[in-house]
């Protein structure tokens, strides 16, 4: 059996607070869909969670969505980057917003004025479809996007592949345009090269995190650095120490990244110049591989 199809090991995902019944289920679903022996498709799981979602009131539509995402990214967490379980969880996640789905009001507002800070650019009441823009994704994923921290050397390995193992996932949604994530990939991408970062293990796990979203959303970032409007400068884009430029997600950006990624691919050895090297020839494939038919996947 490959690599990419083995077992995996989900409990700890279980851990803490006691399952509610919903949670419960929703656990049984995934570990069907992701195990070799489950016997569970992603049409069919999705229609499964979809069945679980109560009916009764907005307010438990709510917290339902709340407890699905969260136990979601527990489990994401525990599935290799390179595991056929990622792709799988995507696919559940598509198959979700072809759900037909009824009208949802959540804090007030239309899920679709709720972005990935929790943020709401609208006062008035609203309706959305229940899957559409995938309701509270976007506040729930922020709130877990802690880093494993690195004040003291690199992480210990269980942490680093599961912030490994998280990146990707969002990496991936945002290659299909089912979320449109741009601090996220700032943030790691930032963290990596432009810091001045002198342990080289912490930088060999930084550079694999900034990997995740090259590999699996570079094109649908490069698309929307070269194709959308110019974007305001926000204070969740501020640069590191390295960058003297805006505070957005632009070209300028983008062409500092690749430079930063020669150097050390020059100055370093071993490892870190291996992924370095190999990190700007992804930036390159990506930028030879722009806007042609077999990239109309990539959703800016």
């Amino acid at each position: 059996m490959g690599e990419s199809h083995q077992p995996l090991d989900l409990e700890s995902a279980k851990e803490g607070k006691e399952l509610s019944d919903h949670q419960q289920s929703i656990f049984t679903i995934i570990s069907n869909l992701l195990q070799p022996d489950g016997g569970l498709d992603p049409i069919e799981a999705a229609n499964q969670v979809d069945d679980l979602v109560p009916n009764q009131s907005e307010k438990e539509a709510e917290d339902f969505l709340w407890s699905f995402w969260n136990l979601l990214i527990k489990i994401v967490k525990l599935v290799p980057h390179h595991h056929e379980g990622q792709d799988l969880l995507v696919q559940l996640l598509g198959y979700l917003l072809n759900v037909p789905g009824r009208p949802l009001v959540i804090w007030g507002v239309s899920i679709l004025d709720v972005d990935e800070n929790g943020h709401s650019s609208s006062d008035e009441q609203a309706e959305t479809s229940l899957w559409k823009d995938f309701p509270l994704l976007g506040p729930v994923m922020r709130e877990s996007w802690q880093p494993p921290t690195t004040t003291h050397g690199a992480p210990d390995p269980d942490a680093a592949e599961k912030w490994i193992n998280l990146n990707s996932f969002a990496a991936r949604l945002r290659s299909l345009g089912y979320t449109h994530w741009h601090n996220f990939p700032v943030w790691e991408l930032r963290a990596a090269l432009e810091e001045e970062i002198q342990d080289q293990d912490v930088l060999a796990f930084r550079l694999a995190v900034a990997e995740q979203w090259i590999v699996h959303a570079g094109q649908a970032i490069y698309i929307h650095v070269t194709m959308e409007p110019a974007e305001e400068e926000s204070r969740t884009m501020k640069p590191g120490p390295l960058y003297e430029g805006k505070a957005k997600l632009d070209l300028e950006r983008w062409g500092f990244w690749k430079n930063r990624l020669a150097e050390l691919g020059k100055q370093s050895s071993g490892s870190i110049a291996t992924q370095s090297t190999s990190l700007l020839d992804s930036f390159d494939d990506i930028e030879s591989r722009a806007f042609k038919p077999s990239d109309e996947r990539y959703v800016a």
